[in-house]
């Protein structure tokens, strides 16, 4: 059990060159100058449609109801994605969502176990092929996935971006505050005093 808790934890700590290209992701509020990158299984649907409410954005009662389509749909195309050159001007107000690694883990495996990810998590073992304990889960993903430098899906993959390892790995930091869900309150409150 130790082992699997490190593997976790390494997993997710340790960062990817094969990671989701995290511009896709961030959002932006053009007027106040605020960047918010997200991580999925990390409350993300909650925390989008949060953002979008301090800009006075409020879906159209007609559309999907799944915020995310909203923000692939409508949002984007009117406010763009960030640029790197957003990402990098310092008068930009930068913050992170994430989620303790461990849980988002075990909230990933659920996710795939429900869904047709299942398949694609079997793809290149042959031992089991339909079901997996999480230890099992965690075994495939990271000597099948992640040990081969092939990411699996967004919702499984590490919380780091490429963009961030190399700021990292240069001794910079991207963002202003990192928002972690289980210290939500304490960690929010930091970001609305800085944003005002």
């Amino acid at each position: 059990m130790v082992y699997v808790l490190w593997t976790i934890i390494v997993v997710f700590l340790t960062i990817i060159h094969h990671s989701v290209a995290s511009l896709m992701n961030m959002i932006k509020d053009p007027s106040k100058k605020i960047i918010m990158d997200w991580t999925p299984k990390a409350a993300c649907s909650v925390m989008v449609a949060m953002f979008f409410e301090t800009m006075n954005i409020k879906q159209g009662v007609n559309y999907t109801g799944f915020v995310h389509r909203y923000r692939q749909d409508v949002f984007l195309p009117r406010y763009g994605h960030v640029t790197m050159e957003e990402l990098q001007d310092p008068s930009w107000y930068k913050f992170k969502v994430v989620r303790n690694p461990y849980a988002r883990m075990v909230s990933s495996y659920f996710h795939v176990m429900r869904t047709k990810l299942k398949d694609k998590l079997f793809k290149y073992n042959t031992t089991l092929q339909h079901n997996a304990t999480f230890e099992q889960f965690v075994t495939i993903y990271r000597t099948e996935w992640y040990g081969k430098g092939r990411s699996f899906d967004y919702h499984v993959d590490t919380q780091l971006s490429d963009i961030e390892w190399k700021a990292y790995s240069n001794h910079k930091k991207i963002f202003n505050q990192i928002v972690r869900i289980e210290h939500f309150e304490n960690d929010i409150q930091k970001v609305n005093h800085d944003t005002g």
